[in-house]
């Protein structure tokens, strides 16, 4: 799967919640899967743990 990065400025306010509209591929199966936010510094590695400012993981179906 290949990933478009878009970047946008946000406010951020206390706690917020936001959709993320994705594609997934056309062979993915049904079944439970998790998705994941990372919230980084601007020009930082989010994989690297250590510049992970906030996360949090969350389980979807897909039907």
């Amino acid at each position: 799967m290949q990933l478009n990065q878009s970047r946008y400025k946000v406010k951020i306010a206390g706690q917020q919640n936001y959709s993320v509209n994705i594609n997934l591929p056309p062979n993915a199966k049904l079944g439970q899967y998790s998705t994941c936010g990372v919230l980084v510094k601007a020009e930082t590695a989010p994989l690297e743990m250590g510049n992970r400012i906030d996360f949090h993981c969350a389980e979807f179906e897909v039907y």
